[in-house]
């Protein structure tokens, strides 16, 4: 029997992460999606559990700087927070930092 203290084989863990086939077939539509988003140049906006998409023909990139580029100098109403713009909510982002995957059971292929 597992006990709560042991730990998970590489191995292990590998298989509970794993995709299931139907999970495949999702992320392959995702993948392909990703790339028509990319060949009809939208820009991808990242912001913790929010994926955002702006257009890509007119945005350069989104920074920290209060729109500096945009109508020739600062623009507060360059401020993502106050407009519109098409959102899906996914897991959390993460920088550069080590992450470590949490499973859902205790037991493993109980």
């Amino acid at each position: 029997m597992w006990q709560g203290n042991q730990t998970l084989s590489q191995k292990e863990i590998q298989k509970l992460i794993n995709l299931t086939p139907e999970q495949k077939k999702a992320w392959t539509q995702l993948a392909r999606a990703v790339s028509q988003c990319k060949k009809a140049n939208i820009y991808f906006y990242q912001v913790l559990e929010s994926l955002h998409g702006l257009n890509g023909c007119n945005v350069e990139r989104v920074d920290e700087s209060e729109g500096y580029r945009l109508l020739g100098g600062k623009n507060e109403n360059a401020n993502l927070q106050w407009l519109d713009y098409p959102c899906v909510k996914t897991s959390c982002s993460w920088a550069d930092d080590t992450h470590y995957v949490v499973t859902k059971i205790q037991e493993p292929y109980a």
